[in-house]
């Protein structure tokens, strides 16, 4: 009984063994033609597919050319701006860029009195009582109106004088405009937009009339427009460009710095600006505070029946400041 029970554990033992061998070698020969096969088609496929013309450096320089060429394959051509001379802005067919001012000119918050829409003119508190009582002269008590109130000096409408000063490069025509002060901001004479604009009259400001004139300028880096007005904070600069011509319809002027101020907007209470047409008192009174706000003493003065001159545009010793170069007028 025992013999027959080993002999049938050796039996069953055989055939385990015998399925196990048989899965384990079906297993390998699979695994063989998969191999083979997956050969053969790499094979096949590397036979037929093309090579490619370009290496990785090639295709990368192919992309970048496609997608930037528009930026990159054309220079800017660098344009110099040059002042005018003699003769107003002349048209030209190429495209110049917009050249870059440091700061606006200080029309936009200098003219919160004394404005065309405000219906009068209220001084700061800063003068004194006697003159907040007095009214501002007539215009027949000062002058009586010429054709100084033209809008066309030298045929050009709008353009009320030329400005020049020797020596430097402000040589332009004065525009102004009554019904939209400021206009030729960013204006050229021919009426189309022009960034650095051209230097402007004060539209409460009339020729033969005002005494202040105030005209407006913007400070621009290129060294156009107002731009050396910055120079005259130094003595040794006012001493060798101390006089300024103003061409009117009425005839050339010749005026004297007697004063630089570097003036803070926002925490200065005197208005220059708000005084164009001044009676005695007030004149007297302007006068004396423009020469204690001035940069260094120059020894030259006015009085009552002098016109004035003053030159604005912006300057960077404050946050929003002006540099204004006042003179008087020489009798002719």
């Amino acid at each position: 009984m025992k013999s027959k029970v080993k002999l049938g554990l050796i039996i069953v033992s055989a055939l385990i063994f015998s399925a196990s061998f048989g899965f384990v070698v079906g297993r390998i020969i699979k695994d063989r033609e998969a191999e083979k096969a997956f050969l053969n088609l790499s094979e096949e496929l590397t036979e037929t597919q093309p090579e490619s013309s370009l290496d990785e450096t090639e295709v990368t320089e192919s992309c970048f050319s496609e997608e930037t060429s528009e930026i990159f394959s054309s220079e800017t051509e660098e344009v110099f701006l040059i002042p005018v001379i003699q003769k107003p802005y002349r048209t030209t067919n190429k495209t110049q860029p917009e050249p870059v001012e440091e700061s606006e000119p200080a029309a936009s918050e200098e003219t919160t009195t004394n404005s065309p829409s405000s219906g009068g003119t209220e001084p700061e508190s800063t003068v004194p009582t006697e003159i907040l009582k007095a009214s501002q002269p007539t215009r027949e008590t000062l002058a009586t109106p010429t054709a100084a109130s033209s809008s066309y000096y030298k045929g050009i409408r709008n353009c009320v004088g030329w400005l020049r000063i020797d020596g430097t490069a402000i040589n332009y025509p004065v525009m102004q405009s009554k019904d939209d002060p400021e206009f030729y901001l960013h204006h050229a004479i021919s009426g189309e937009y022009s960034y650095p604009g051209v230097p402007f009259l004060d539209a409460r400001c009339d020729i033969g009339v005002s005494n202040q004139l105030i005209i407006y300028g913007h400070n621009m880096r290129n060294g156009t427009m107002f731009h050396d007005l910055r120079y005259y904070s130094s003595y040794s600069y006012w001493q060798s460009h101390r006089y300024i011509c103003l061409d009117t319809v009425c005839g050339p002027s010749k005026y004297e710095v007697m004063a630089v101020i570097q003036y803070d907007v926002d925490h200065d209470s005197f208005r220059f600006n708000a005084f164009t047409e001044m009676d005695a008192d007030t004149f007297v009174w302007f006068v004396q505070q423009v020469h204690v706000r001035h940069v260094y003493e120059t020894n030259v003065t006015a009085s009552f029946g002098d016109e004035l001159l003053t030159l604005s545009t912006c300057d960077w010793t404050y946050t929003n400041g002006r540099l204004l170069v006042i003179a008087r007028r020489i009798p002719s």
